[in-house]
């Protein structure tokens, strides 16, 4: 039905698919930093840059927290202090702390060195890190290269990463990336998004729990609305669509809009609506 591809009625905006929010992590700990502070630090104070900016230990948190916004706001000012820290994640990363490979490369975007960066974000989705594939995904975006950009996407997804897999929804669903439209595909992943768990033996950030949830409402909302267009109008499929806005968290979608879409549904179906 030709009402499943207008995208005004659904959520349709891709996420990560510039490089406006860089995906970064706080990859190292005390026990990863240890071989690095005996190269570079050796238990004593950053001399003779610390006056300045850092203690050894301002300097070491910083390396351990990945404070990329004070790493950039004082890289004009104090260059040699910040390369010391950069150095930090070089070494960390020649040892195996793949994560560091992305935040270096973090760090030269922030600083207006996009293609210094490409190859560290490269290295960290060589290595399979969610965050080196989004960042390369929002390259390749930035650059409206769609084929290598859904390339991105598909490995996203097939990871089973959220902000992957609703792209690869919705350039399916609405002919996005280049992608012709296909509304079995974009159902697929809509519904695999939905078996997502929010936790899975780790801790998420809350950053990164409050965008699964995010993309978890708007999957169910895209999927509610698709199976109200396409499905038969039956009380089995009737129950289960409302289940699908009933059982989400919603942290996006307001209630008036949860009733409208609730209502217009029970009215489809030839159904009595009483909201409470």
């Amino acid at each position: 039905m030709k009402e499943i591809y207008d995208k005004e009625q659904f959520y349709s905006h891709l996420v990560y698919d510039k490089m406006q929010m860089l995906m970064y992590e706080r990859p190292l700990t005390a026990e990863h930093l240890k071989p690095v502070e005996d190269v570079l630090f050796q238990g004593q104070e950053l001399s003779p840059f610390s006056h300045e900016l850092f203690t050894y230990q301002e300097a070491r948190q910083c390396v351990l927290d990945f404070n990329i916004y004070t790493l950039s706001e004082y890289y004009d000012k104090y260059p040699n202090v910040v390369d010391l820290v950069i150095d930090c994640y070089r070494l960390a990363a020649k040892e195996g702390v793949t994560e560091a490979y992305n935040n270096i490369g973090v760090f030269y975007t922030m600083t207006g060195k996009v293609d210094k960066a490409v190859p560290f974000f490269m290295e960290a989705a060589n290595a399979g890190l969610a965050t080196g594939l989004t960042n390369m995904m929002g390259y390749y975006g930035m650059l409206e290269d769609n084929e290598h950009m859904m390339e991105y996407v598909k490995k996203l997804a097939d990871i089973g990463d959220a902000a992957g897999m609703w792209n690869y929804a919705l350039a399916y669903h609405f002919g996005y990336i280049g992608r012709k439209p296909d509304i079995s595909k974009a159902k697929d992943m809509y519904q695999r998004l939905l078996t997502l768990p929010f936790r899975e033996g780790k801790v998420l950030s809350d950053e990164t729990e409050i965008m699964l949830l995010k993309i978890k409402t708007m999957a169910c909302y895209n999927l509610a609305q698709i199976l109200y267009l396409s499905e038969e109008p039956n009380d089995e499929n009737l129950c289960g669509i409302i289940r699908l806005l009933e059982e989400t968290p919603y942290v996006i979608i307001d209630n008036k809009k949860i009733k409208d879409l609730k209502e217009e549904i029970y009215q489809g179906y030839g159904v009595e609506y009483k909201y409470h």
